[in-house]
């Protein structure tokens, strides 16, 4: 498909937001014009994942749907924010990392805001003692594993997609690693988070020991898909 012909479709879709303009001006507030985007071609590049009926509706020269505007937020806060606004207003948002999931799930079939996670990409801080590594969820699964080889050690979970993926993505899927019977699975692995809820409010699972007692909330985060919150570190 050319550009000129997906911008056609982009300019007729009817799953554009109302107020768009406001909507665009407002988040540009709160992250900065430069970390917002309706241009076509980001737009076209956000329409879809590695899904293979995505694939095959591009090479086609159709449109699976369109979210309407790109966000890069860098700070916490600023997802925060960005997530009061969309629950005021009823704008649907979709986090995005690396667009390898295959089962459709970062695809906006109702529009609205895409939240792209990968400026939350550092390491925060490695406990030599514990054997624990905190760091941002929008992350490369490879780049976390390289590190952790640099000093010794390793995140002991290694997905297919591990060079196209991120620790925010294998949260959200729940994914399992090739070494998942030895190091266990990425709910095994995982001991605190810091999620974004919809409605803004920012929440820490922080590491505690095992209890007998009680549900475990902080799981209800784990092979979530986003739909619950925005989980930024881990």
């Amino acid at each position: 498909m050319k550009l000129d012909e997906f911008e056609l479709i982009y300019k007729n879709d009817r799953n554009i937001i109302k107020k768009k303009a406001k909507c665009e001006s407002k988040l540009a507030e709160i992250i900065g014009k430069q970390n917002v985007s309706t241009e076509p071609i980001d737009i076209f590049a956000y329409s879809k994942d590695s899904t293979l009926i995505a694939f095959n509706w591009t090479l086609q020269g159709k449109i699976m749907s369109l979210p309407d505007i790109i966000t890069w937020p860098e700070t916490v806060e600023q997802i925060s924010e960005i997530l009061k606004y969309a629950n005021k207003e009823k704008i649907p948002v979709i986090p995005y990392a690396e667009g390898s999931g295959v089962v459709g799930g970062a695809i906006a079939l109702r529009g609205g805001i895409i939240i792209d996670m990968k400026k939350f990409n550092k390491i925060l801080e490695i406990n030599d003692k514990d054997l624990t590594i905190t760091a941002q969820t929008g992350i490369n699964g490879m780049n976390l594993e390289r590190f952790l080889n640099d000093k010794g050690y390793t995140t002991g979970h290694i997905p297919q997609s591990l060079y196209t993926s991120s620790l925010g993505g294998w949260i959200a899927h729940r994914a399992a690693g090739q070494f998942s019977t030895k190091y266990g699975k990425i709910e095994d692995i995982i001991m605190g988070m810091e999620i974004v809820l919809p409605q803004g409010d920012i929440i820490n699972f922080k590491p505690i020991a095992r209890a007998s007692t009680g549900p475990q909330f902080d799981k209800l985060f784990i092979g979530g898909e986003g739909t619950l919150g925005i989980v930024t570190k881990a």
